[in-house]
């Protein structure tokens, strides 16, 4: 999934792909790629990766992936059926 990512104290901004996995007990989110408007690969500093490492494992505890409001629908499917097992 492709999702836009900026960090605002750097005013660093680009696009950040993500890898979500998904199970009936967990989902987990990492961060594949982020590159900035050109295509170029945005390399975050060790500080900047700890702040979207605590932030993608967050939305991976709420168990984010699979909402119907930000999940492309084949996504949905598939979290729902998981779900039922």
């Amino acid at each position: 999934m492709a999702v836009p990512l900026g960090d605002i104290e750097t005013d660093i901004n680009g696009t950040a792909t993500l890898l979500c996995s998904i199970s009936s007990g967990r989902h987990q989110v990492k961060l594949k790629e982020w590159n900035d408007a050109v295509g170029h690969p945005i390399r975050p500093s060790a500080e900047i990766q700890q702040h979207l490492e605590t932030a993608l494992g967050d939305l991976a505890d709420q168990q984010i992936c699979g909402n119907h409001q930000i999940c492309p629908t084949d996504v949905v499917e598939i979290v729902e059926k998981l779900s039922r097992r």
